[in-house]
């Protein structure tokens, strides 16, 4: 049973005294205790650790009457007020009764649950916090900064203040209102900075001292908590940090990895990121030096490497062993959201790879049906994550890299084939992206130099066919007609000369990246060549695709020009009406000559009526990047030849999505116009389990977005149930979309086919009659 679960049911336990007696305690104990009496004082700071009636606001009242602020001795005074008795006892006797007061209100913690129930105990709390705060540092500065104390009277001293706080903290909104005191926070670092150099704290009061401040930093990080830290460390922002890394690189070793101590420091860690803390305060600051992304990783390896110490028999490590994949899903979940949401992104993605982010990921793969269900979202999320980050180029080589690597180690896809379906699922998005980057990678490696745009007309080509501005060397155009416009319409007259003293390296890797994504969106939408093939058939020259990396996988879908394909649909009927009225005026020759089966047969030519579909995307239109000129590209490749068997076939549009900057509601787009899109043939991974689902069905979908009852308080349980039913609403409705997408996508290809159809049967039968009249006239 966990500690939390034994605290529930202490707090469940039954009443030890008779309502009579229980009476008689508060009407003459409880008073004598309120003023003073240290032997009734100590019988309620003792019976609130056991007795489930003294956790009552009445009881709490008593004991803070020994803790104002006006009652702190100053500091000067020390250290005669400070002075201990033979007996250990305090001489002053306001000394004494505080410390029996604050050693009540510690006392508390067994029963943390049944005051989350009371609020009024919490709000009591909050009330008087400045006055308990006041005794709280006095004892401090006393014990640890006079050093008046022996060690064991320290480590007794530390773990009561911690306690305090914990009690103090029972609800978040309480924690809120304490964090907010002035020096609250500082109090609480310097708790956890104690003892830095272990002279007089074990482990388990380090430990304490990082939940002491991961209760503020968690419920609600600020700039204002971060200042109170920095003030507590003497504004050093390294040390704080240093602090915390050495502890968390201890304790990550087998076998304490997978205990409370271990997942408390994390917790301080995963707080403190930039991505979730302040990015610009000096903690954060000082925190991303050490790059904590790699810290992380790490530490996935090192659970990993120990799960398998943690799984045998018995029931603790059972509990070590549940606690593992739950530290690894946290891990999981925290470079998730990093890699969405950190400004630089493509910097965290690179260290993450380059750390073995994937042999972590293929490792888990078999063992996921381990994982609770909700928690295997954490790992879809990551290769999620990375599958849209590859659409950049230096992602995509090392990723490229770090899988090459894994191959030579492992089997990857029987790992992945072995998984659950929705680990499988992912496995195989960011499997097939992979492969397809790598062929790109290593057909650009082919060409004779680096693929750059016109900076007039965006087109893209070799470096060596562009011809650079003389004036700044910088600019690169395709043709004179490009320059000349360049430097008249585009204002490069002006900007000639501050570009002359700028470096070309940044712009050579736009171009590169530019190209680079134009040659993934462009392979990924090859899904889509029979419906654009379809839509070049029937002669539209406006057609599109919009490839989404904002999805998981990846959405394309494809389109054309509204207005162009209602005037087509208008033609065919034209042509339809007219095949019919030639068809009325040739029918009496026809008969004549006995050509009845003829007519008859051209008569069954009708036409169908076809509707044009509204948009089929299902998405919101975003906004358009700031230089919303389309890209033309020219994507040469010699070793390739056109199947698309059309003549003049239209060049595509593309539009393509990719995430935003943290802070952004729309995703950013780009928009390509790709002349040779027929020419190129799809690079895609051929999985040979995608017909056989069974075999990957899921046993817990039902319940994955239901906690069992009496998880966490009910405080915490009600809004984890709110958050769980709003992702399981959001993963319903991005299957609902996805199924409207395809149904859509099915519908306009079937028009379009019968269109085509339609209009050829109508021009055949045209034709057909033209030749029989023509007969008929020879004959005659």
């Amino acid at each position: 049973m966990s500690a939390r679960r034994r605290l529930r049911e202490l707090a469940k336990q039954p009443n030890l005294h008779t309502d009579q007696e229980l009476r008689r305690i508060m009407s003459t104990t409880l008073p004598r205790a309120r003023n003073g009496y240290l032997r009734d004082l100590r019988y309620f700071s003792e019976g609130v650790r056991g007795l489930p009636e003294f956790i009552v606001p009445e009881v709490f009242e008593a004991l803070l009457e020994h803790l104002k602020a006006s009652k702190v001795p100053p500091i000067e005074t020390l250290p005669a007020s400070f002075a201990l008795g033979i007996d250990g006892s305090f001489k002053d006797s306001k000394v004494q009764r505080a410390f029996e007061a604050l050693i009540g209100l510690g006392n508390a913690v067994p029963f943390q649950d049944l005051i989350q129930t009371r609020t009024e105990i919490g709000d009591l709390f909050a009330a008087r916090w400045p006055d308990i705060l006041s005794w709280m540092w006095y004892f401090f500065i006393s014990c640890f900064d006079r050093d008046l104390v022996d060690r064991k009277f320290k480590m007794n001293m530390h773990r009561r203040l911690c306690l305090v706080f914990t009690v103090g903290c029972s609800r978040d909104k309480c924690t809120i209102e304490i964090g907010q005191v002035p020096g609250t926070m500082q109090l609480a670092t310097r708790i956890y900075m104690n003892g830095v150099d272990g002279a007089h704290m074990s482990r388990e009061d380090a430990w304490l001292g990082a939940f002491t401040i991961s209760y503020f930093l968690n419920v609600k990080i600020s700039a204002f908590l971060l200042d109170e830290v920095l003030a507590a460390v003497g504004g050093d922002a390294k040390v704080f940090i240093d602090t915390l890394i050495t502890r968390l690189d201890k304790i990550l070793r087998p076998p304490e990895i997978f205990d409370r101590v271990a997942t408390i420091y994390l917790t301080l860690f995963l707080v403190l990121d930039p991505v979730r803390a302040v990015p610009k305060h000096p903690i954060c600051t000082a925190l991303r030096a050490r790059n904590p992304t790699i810290i992380l990783t790490d530490a996935l390896h090192r659970a990993l490497e120990a799960l398998p110490q943690a799984s045998f028999g018995s029931s603790f490590n059972s509990y070590a062993t549940e606690k593992g994949y739950d530290l690894i899903s946290t891990i999981l979940s925290h470079i998730s959201n990093v890699l969405k949401e950190d400004t630089d992104r493509i910097k965290q993605a690179l260290q993450t790879l380059q750390t073995g982010i994937l042999t972590v990921l293929i490792d888990c793969a078999p063992v996921a049906f381990k994982f609770k269900a909700l928690d295997r979202d954490a790992m879809v999320d990551v290769l999620r994550q990375l599958t849209w980050l590859t659409t950049h180029l230096p992602v995509a080589r090392q990723a490229s890299a770090e899988l090459e690597r894994l191959e030579r180690t492992c089997s990857v896809q029987s790992r992945f084939n072995a998984s659950t379906l929705d680990v499988r699922n992912a496995w195989v998005t960011f499997y097939d992206a992979i492969l397809a980057r790598r062929a790109i990678l290593l057909q650009m490696q082919t060409l004779n130099s680096t693929p750059m745009a016109c900076d007039n007309c965006y087109r893209f080509d070799e470096r060596a066919t562009f011809k650079k501005c003389a004036g700044c060397g910088m600019a690169h155009y395709c043709s004179k007609d490009c320059q000349s416009r360049a430097w008249k319409e585009k204002g490069h007259r002006a900007e000639c000369k501050g570009l002359k003293d700028k470096p070309a390296k940044g712009r050579r890797a736009m171009s590169e990246e530019k190209y680079f994504l134009a040659r993934v969106a462009l392979n990924d939408a090859q899904d889509k060549k029979e419906l654009l093939k379809q839509m070049a058939r029937i002669g539209l020259k406006q057609i599109s695709v919009t490839v989404d990396y904002t999805l998981f996988p990846p959405r394309c879908f494809a389109w054309c020009d509204y207005e162009e394909l209602s005037a087509h649909r208008k033609e065919t009927m034209d042509i339809v009406d007219e095949a019919g009225r030639l068809l009325d005026r040739c029918k009496p020759a026809l008969v004549k000559e006995q050509l009845i089966e003829i007519t008859d047969a051209l008569s069954s030519l009708t036409y169908e009526e076809v509707a044009v579909p509204n948009d089929p995307s299902g998405d919101a239109k975003v906004e358009e990047s700031e230089n919303s000129e389309p890209i033309r590209i020219q994507l040469v490749d010699e070793n390739v030849r056109s199947d698309a068997g059309l003549a003049a076939a239209p060049p595509v549009h593309f539009e393509v999505s990719i995430p935003g900057e943290k802070g952004q509601i729309f995703p950013r787009k780009e928009h390509f116009v790709i002349d040779d899109f027929w020419d190129f043939v799809h690079i895609k991974f051929e999985d040979s389990n995608e017909d056989s689902p069974e075999v990957f069905r899921e046993k817990d979908e039902d319940g994955k977005y239901i906690i069992a009852p009496e998880s966490y308080s009910p405080e915490v349980q009600e809004m984890t149930q709110q958050a769980l039913l709003r992702e399981s609403l959001k993963v319903l409705l991005e299957k609902q979309l996805t199924g409207f997408v395809d149904q859509q996508q099915g519908e306009l290809l079937k028009m379009i086919k019968t269109l085509g159809d339609t209009r050829n049967r109508a021009v055949d039968t045209m034709t057909a009659l033209r030749e029989l009249m023509a007969r008929v006239e020879n004959t005659h």
